[in-house]
């Protein structure tokens, strides 16, 4: 990983040269220009956020889960324990699981470049649930209801047929989490001012990790109180409320930069 890290910062990260930009002349001392600017700069993001429909709708679509998550999360982990599996098979189903979202990924990215964002990512927010809702109607079918603990000394066997379903399901949601990450993450970019990109993206984001971490604690909680199907199926119906969302989310309108007089010329030229 630290060489992966390396050769990225060496030869990506190093190479890029931006064009400088036109700064105005500084008016009066330093440090009252400076305190302009950051004034400006605070103004600016919080229009950027606030004011404008479909910035203020991705804060909203940011806090919201995206699709299901339970099959992500640590339910998936603690229910592969509980199945009787070994270290072996949950390093394969975790394996497999990583490489079909890593390919989902690009895919989903030239999908949604070719079909439309939105449209695209509404069905990728479908697909994860209908493994979750596959998952639950499977556990309810088996009575596999509350956790068990691997150490219980009456625990049921568990059914081959329920551990075939897990194998299914995990790497079925993988396929559209990695389907939607992509896709989400290009659809922030769209509603993201240029102008305060760093500071406003990077808002969309911290409440993607808070969404990860409220989902698993009340996953959590529901697991103790109400079991796996019903923890499941909640958490597909929830996940997709955030679809109603994506209408308003309409790509920003880029600004086209006017030709300099002395470039006209060969614009136009044959």
């Amino acid at each position: 990983m630290a060489g992966c890290i390396l050769l990225v910062t060496v030869f990506v990260a190093l190479p890029l040269r931006e064009r400088k930009g036109e700064r105005p002349p500084r008016e009066g001392p330093l440090l009252a220009a400076a305190v302009k600017e950051i004034r400006q700069f605070l103004v600016d993001a919080f229009s950027s956020m606030f004011g404008r429909l479909e910035a203020f709708v991705g804060l909203l679509f940011a806090i919201l889960p995206a699709g299901a998550y339970a099959l992500g999360l640590a339910l998936q982990s603690n229910l592969a324990v509980e199945l009787g599996m070994n270290d072996t098979s949950i390093g394969k189903l975790n394996l497999w699981s990583s490489v079909i979202s890593a390919g989902g990924c690009v895919t989903g990215g030239w999908l949604s470049d070719r079909l439309g964002r939105r449209r695209m990512l509404a069905l990728y927010l479908f697909g994860t649930a209908l493994p979750t809702f596959y998952m639950a109607t499977v556990m309810k079918k088996f009575n596999w209801i509350m956790p068990i603990s691997p150490q219980a000394l009456d625990r049921p066997a568990v059914p081959a047929g329920l551990l075939t379903a897990f194998w299914v399901a995990c790497p079925s949601y993988s396929v559209f989490q990695g389907l939607m990450y992509g896709t989400r993450t290009a659809l922030f970019m769209d509603v993201t001012n240029p102008a305060v990109a760093a500071t406003q993206f990077t808002a969309y984001m911290a409440l993607l990790n808070l969404v990860i971490q409220y989902s698993a604690t009340w996953q959590g909680i529901a697991l103790e109180r109400w079991g796996y199907p019903a923890t499941l199926m909640i958490d597909g119906t929830v996940g997709l409320v955030s679809v109603s969302l994506l209408p308003l989310m309409k790509p920003r309108r880029q600004r086209v930069l006017p030709l300099p007089p002395e470039a006209i010329p060969e614009a136009i030229s044959p």
